[in-house]
């Protein structure tokens, strides 16, 4: 584990590189991750943008699959199955689990690790019975990115079996740090030009099961986009339609 020298130095180096006057997405995400990586090493890492609106991924992250930034998809769920990918933002989203980045953006503290908020019980998690457990995950350490309000992005870092459980020093450290990469992430945002929406206003009808009762054609036409779209259902006419 890195000793207060090395967390130190670490967080002087995030804070220089997600400073507003001079972070670049495509090179300050890689500067970045390889930083948290250095300080907290891992078997695995993603650092990427969320929408602080619905906490769905925007289009910038990094992960240590690949070694790039990649956009609009990018992150550890690519390299998994569709299937896989569907879970866990079904679990993120619908369920209830241990250390969301929802929850956690909502709480006093924003970074927390799946062995200590289970008491070392992480078969309590849904995420970890039915994704990590399979892939041989132990530990992930998971932080919402948090400035004033809103959350701007989420960071991961896990770790094998047979790996050292995250500590709590770790978790402070991420953190730590999580303000200044959300207000790199907030500022690279807030530089892009506006564009015009792609959909029109759209409307799902669900059960208490989820299951979608009634839906648009916008809507179908995004749901098919995300490659979830439940086929013969009823449709509903767009809201404000001529009757």
């Amino acid at each position: 584990m890195a000793t207060d020298r090395e967390f130190a130095r670490a967080r002087h180096e995030i804070a220089e590189i997600c400073r507003a006057d001079t972070f670049e997405e495509e090179r300050s995400l890689y500067s970045l991750a390889r930083v948290v990586q250095r300080a907290v090493p891992s078997d695995g890492w993603l650092i990427r943008g969320l929408d602080p609106g619905t906490l769905l991924p925007a289009d910038h992250g990094v992960d240590h699959r690949m070694g790039k930034v990649r956009r609009h998809k990018g992150g550890v769920f690519q390299a998994m199955s569709k299937d896989v990918c569907r879970r866990c933002w079904e679990i993120e989203l619908l369920e209830r689990d241990v250390n969301k980045f929802a929850d956690l953006a909502r709480g006093d503290t924003h970074a927390s690790a799946l062995q200590i908020a289970t008491g070392g019980r992480p078969q309590r998690s849904v995420r970890y019975r039915e994704i990590y457990k399979k892939i041989n995950i132990h530990d992930e350490l998971r932080a919402s990115l948090v400035t004033g309000s809103s959350c701007w992005g989420c960071l991961t870092l896990v770790r094998q079996r047979g790996s050292d459980s995250f500590s709590p020093a770790e978790v402070g450290f991420v953190n730590d740090v999580a303000g200044h990469i959300a207000a790199a992430f907030r500022g690279s945002a807030r530089r892009l030009p506006p564009e015009a929406p792609r959909f029109a206003p759209m409307t799902l009808l669900l059960d208490g099961a989820n299951r979608i009762q009634g839906i648009t054609g916008e809507a179908e036409e995004w749901l098919q986009d995300l490659n979830t779209v439940e086929p013969g259902r009823d449709k509903l006419r767009p809201v404000g339609a001529d009757n």
